[in-house]
């Protein structure tokens, strides 16, 4: 799905972009197209920002840790994921709130 909002050419700033402006669906949809055949820990990562449950989350961050254990974003999440225990909520209408513990700051 094309959407002229979020499309700027580079695949992985879209799709940023969509994540944090609350759009995990269609940010979920992008990714499809890109995990499939990929072996950049960034796609696995953002793929976890939108998981539906705490252990797709944790699986997914493990997986960008596999092909990256330097990759500074996914190690902070997992550990904080791990802290929690993965007790925070994963519907999409916490998306925001998750992602601005994530990234400890105010997003729109």
């Amino acid at each position: 799905m094309f959407n002229p909002l979020f499309h700027t050419g580079d695949d992985y700033y879209d799709i940023e972009v969509a994540i944090r402006n609350g759009h995990a669906a269609y940010a979920r949809e992008r990714l499809r197209e890109l995990i499939a055949d990929t072996t950049d820990a960034e796609v696995w990562y953002l793929a976890a920002l939108v998981a539906l449950n705490p252990q797709e989350h944790i699986h997914l961050l493990e997986k960008a840790l596999a092909l990256n254990p330097n990759h500074d974003r996914a190690l902070r999440a997992l550990e904080l994921a791990e802290q929690n225990n993965a007790t925070v909520s994963f519907s999409d209408a916490s998306l925001l709130a998750r992602l601005r513990h994530l990234f400890q700051r105010d997003m729109v």
